[in-house]
């Protein structure tokens, strides 16, 4: 996140303005967010931005990491290394698709590919599906 006045810029899956209009922003930092801020945004309720807490010893890893990134795209292709870069937790077939701005058949696919090589696990629960990295799939993905 930056600010540069009078604006605070996120990183965020889409463009998006947030008028406070005097409301306030309440930031909520989370340990287990690793991923980009979350907006909150109810019309009755005070805009929220959910915001990775970041101790600073997870801050040179997450830059460690970062640069992983790149080298594991070029092994195993942009979108398949971003799906495992952001199941840090368990996250849904749909989740993935908006963060990746990915269409869900795409999501599945590449899910389906990445389970059959051992690097995560799906789970059904009802209609939704959940994905969660392996420990091979934690290893490759450098964490």
């Amino acid at each position: 996140m930056r600010w540069q006045y009078p604006v605070l810029e996120a990183d965020y899956g889409c463009e998006l303005d947030l008028w406070l209009a005097g409301r306030g922003l309440v930031i909520v930092p989370v340990y287990f967010n690793y991923g980009r801020p979350i907006t909150l945004i109810d019309g009755e309720l005070t805009p929220t931005l959910v915001c990775p807490a970041v101790r600073s010893e997870t801050a040179a890893l997450a830059g460690t990491a970062a640069a992983g990134l790149d080298e594991l795209a070029n092994l195993i292709g942009r979108s398949r290394a971003n799906i495992l870069a952001e199941l840090d937790i368990a996250t849904s077939t749909q989740t993935l698709a908006r963060r990746l701005n990915l269409t869900p058949g795409a999501v599945s696919q590449h899910t389906k590919v990445l389970r059959e090589a051992g690097l995560l696990t799906t789970t059904r629960t009802g209609q939704s599906v959940r994905h969660t990295l392996t420990t091979l799939g934690r290893t490759l993905r450098g964490g």
